[in-house]
């Protein structure tokens, strides 16, 4: 036969087990997110310096290739239009 004294014994070593488990959950989530917000900082300042390092002349010539593309599109266009007439 089991006392009370007994089965508030082994209900509180359930709960000790449980706190346990959860205290270890609760740590491993929080060194994960330490983990991924350190590795997302780090990615930001190297996006950052990448930013800074850029020629401002591939800026524009990343325009005019642009530019060029689309005036190359539309004379596509026109040219199938006409043919099509």
């Amino acid at each position: 036969m089991i006392t009370k004294t007994q089965t508030e014994k082994k209900v509180t070593r359930s709960e000790w087990f449980a706190g346990a488990a959860f205290v270890v959950s609760a740590a491993s989530l929080v060194f994960t997110g330490g983990v991924v917000y350190g590795q997302v900082q780090r990615n930001a300042d190297d996006i950052t310096e990448l930013k800074e390092k850029v020629d401002p002349a591939l800026n524009d010539i990343a325009s005019m290739k642009t530019s060029i593309d689309f005036l190359v599109a539309a004379e596509r266009e026109r040219q199938s239009r006409a043919a099509r007439r």
